[in-house]
């Protein structure tokens, strides 16, 4: 009894290993058998990632040779241009003007250098520089919140930029180059600073007052005639008493370099 007692425990023991075995052997063939699989699958991704870089690659290239297409053909078209006398400075002036009031600003200012050769290759060119000063128009209106404000400097710097590109772009100035830019823009007001800015806009109004106006009043009533004629301001009223108070506005120097082509060179 005691014999096959110790058989069965034998079997038994033999049994279990046997199974270890056999579910080691079949799930190493099950991963094996998924081994290929998984390496298709790398292989596929990898390709992708390939085929994507050499397509940015081409796309990058394209872009660079037509960069340089356009790069000549500017060069080419500067070798046309007919020369402009600084005589013409003028008409160079009344289209800057024109640009200015297009994108809705003011143009306070504008220097002209005097024309420098420069040679670029086998051709001859007469540089003149320009620097222009632009600057937003005065509000028509006083902001009643920072939401105010802070359009109103989103909107003028828009302004700006378009002013940018259409010097950039525009027909009239073919062969410009765009040599520098500085743009300045005031930090939005705040609740107290536009309060502050009202106190101002009234103490400039108290200070208009005519002697006929005020002879025999109280304070008081002086400032009530003070708040009537505040709020009976115009546009062109609002624009003047900002503009007397100080206003600080989006501005920017723009500096422009014009090429005309030498003849005779």
């Amino acid at each position: 009894m005691k014999s096959n007692r110790i058989l069965q425990i034998v079997l038994v023991m033999i049994i279990i290993i046997f199974a270890v075995v056999a579910g080691y052997l079949y799930f190493g063939n099950v991963n094996d058998s998924k081994k290929p699989t998984q390496l298709k699958a790398d292989i596929s991704r990898n390709q992708a990632i390939l085929t994507k870089g050499l397509a940015d690659q081409a796309a990058k290239q394209k872009e660079a040779t037509t960069l340089a297409s356009q790069l000549a053909n500017a060069k080419t078209l500067m070798a046309k241009v007919s020369f402009r006398s600084s005589a013409q400075s003028i008409e160079y002036d009344r289209i800057l003007s024109g640009i200015a009031d297009n994108a809705k600003l003011q143009l306070t200012n504008i220097t002209a250098g005097d024309a420098a050769e420069q040679k670029e290759g086998q051709n001859s060119y007469l540089v003149s520089i320009f620097t222009i000063n632009l600057e937003a128009k005065t509000p028509e209106t006083i902001f009643a919140t920072p939401a105010d404000s802070t359009a109103y400097i989103n909107t003028n710097v828009s302004n700006i930029l378009a002013c940018l590109n259409q010097l950039a772009t525009g027909t009239d100035f073919d062969t410009t180059i765009i040599q520098s830019v500085s743009i300045t823009a005031p930090t939005p007001m705040t609740i107290q600073q536009i309060a502050d800015k009202i106190n101002g806009l009234k103490a400039i109004i108290k200070s208009q007052l005519k002697d006929s106006e005020i002879t025999g009043l109280t304070d008081d009533q002086v400032n009530a005639v003070v708040d009537a004629k505040y709020a009976a301001l115009g546009k062109e009223d609002i624009q003047r008493l900002l503009q007397l108070d100080g206003f600080d506005k989006p501005s920017a120097v723009i500096t422009i370099q014009i090429w005309t082509y030498k003849k005779g060179a």
